[in-house]
């Protein structure tokens, strides 16, 4: 009897995919292309809006926003490190712009000596840029050097002293080579060093904006560096500003309101000291004072508005010399009890601001100089020193220093000779409720 069994199912199927993978056929046709993906954003458009509308987007600076501008611009040397962000660094677009909105502020900025720290005349003696803004100083009529075309630019100049470069960067030093404003006299700066020796890169830095050093091949002989704007403009502080200027609402400016920042200008080497010279303090370290007396923990904007004149009034646009806040809105009770029975209108910082800060004339043996001391706190000591062994200024005024600029030791001062005894009796009580 034979045995006919039906095959399992299982192994039937196994059989046929086993005959199935050997035998492969060729790949079949390529299936019909998909729809295209929503383009991303274009590495160039700063704002988003899919088109080339923006002037800050031509990173390239050829005229044209396209891809190109996704190179940026070129990083300064080993500054920026190794991150590949520096395209999205704004250029500075000068202070021009930035009046086209806050013009209130620009025009009062322009009477400032911040405005015209570093002024180019490139061989112009009459080019002075604020002649047509006031009385604020004038170039001298003759050069300190042999001809206005050896001078490039002047450091200052708006309130103090000029200080000059040459046409290859260096300072013109040696005697007769500073000018003083407020006299029309000429002083000796870095005597012992001829004009051609010192570089200007250490003063222009603090007198510039966007400062940067560069490569030597490109440099003045007498200045390894260079800037965008002369002077301190708005992006000075407040930062470039093409992205602002382009939309102030989306990239607002940032606004620095600490006085360490204007220490970053304001300082004269270590801020713990206050350096002085020749019975006189440094007139480069307003935060040096400012840091070692009591209103440390204030800001310089607190009294100052940095974009006017401390000393230039001017009724249209700086009719309180840049002065917000008066000694007497903090110091009300000190001030309802000043004993002053002479001299209508002495101020507070009279006393405690006295002029004792040398920026172009001074005279120790007066205890006169040309700016006001940022220290405030005065020492009744009578045997108190005002300055150390090494020159430096102690955080304190001496009564010396605090009176006798008035009362000028053998006459001659406007409050007339005062001894050691009459200051002290004064000043010991000057602010005691009668």
């Amino acid at each position: 009897m034979n045995d006919h069994r039906t095959p399992r199912p299982g192994v039937a199927l196994l059989a046929l995919l086993f005959l199935l993978g050997a035998c492969e056929g060729p790949a079949g046709p390529q299936g019909t292309a998909g729809a295209a993906g929503v383009d991303g954003q274009p590495c160039w458009d700063l704002n988003g809006n899919g088109v080339g509308d923006l002037d800050s987007e031509d990173m390239d600076g050829d005229g044209l926003v396209d891809v190109t501008d996704c190179a940026g611009q070129d990083g300064g040397d080993g500054n920026d490190g190794d991150d590949g962000d520096d395209w999205s660094i704004p250029p500075y677009v000068g202070a021009d712009v930035c009046a086209v909105c806050h013009e209130e502020e620009f025009e009062a900025w322009l009477r400032s000596g911040h405005a015209w720290a570093l002024a180019a005349i490139d061989g112009d003696p009459d080019g002075q840029p604020w002649d047509d803004l006031g009385n604020f100083g004038d170039y001298p009529l003759n050069p300190p050097t042999d001809s206005w075309d050896d001078v490039s630019h002047v450091l200052g100049g708006w309130g103090w002293k000029q200080v000059y470069i040459d046409a290859d960067g260096y300072l013109v030093t040696g005697p007769d080579t500073r000018y003083n404003i407020d006299d029309g006299s000429w002083s000796p700066l870095m005597e012992g060093e001829p004009t051609g020796t010192v570089s200007s890169f250490d003063c222009v830095s603090c007198h510039t904006t966007g400062f940067r050093p560069v490569e030597p091949e490109e440099a003045l002989p007498g200045l390894s560096a260079s800037w965008d704007a002369a002077g301190i403009d708005c992006e000075g502080c407040h930062g470039n500003g093409a992205h602002h200027s382009e939309s102030p609402y989306d990239a607002p400016m940032p606004i620095e309101r600490d006085a360490e920042f204007c220490g970053s200008c304001h300082t004269a080497g270590d801020e713990r000291i206050i350096p002085g010279a020749d019975g006189l303090v440094d007139h480069a370290s307003q935060y040096n004072q400012f840091a070692s007396s009591k209103h440390r923990s204030l800001d310089c904007i607190d009294c100052h508005d940095p974009h006017r004149s401390a000393i230039y009034e001017d009724d249209d646009f700086n009719p309180d010399t840049g002065i917000v806040a008066a000694c007497e809105g903090c110091h009300f009770t000190e001030d309802a009890h000043a004993n002053t029975l002479f001299m209508g209108g002495f101020e507070c910082k009279h006393c405690h601001m006295p002029p004792m800060v040398k920026a172009a004339l001074g005279d120790p043996s007066t205890f006169n100089g040309d700016q006001s001391a940022h220290i405030f706190a005065i020492n009744t000591d009578i045997d108190a020193p005002q300055f150390d062994d090494d020159g430096n200024a102690k955080p304190y005024i001496t009564l010396d220093y605090a009176c006798r600029y008035c009362h000028v030791p053998g006459g001659g001062g406007a409050g007339g000779d005062k001894t050691d005894e009459q200051l002290l009796e004064s000043a010991v009580g000057y602010h005691t409720p009668q």
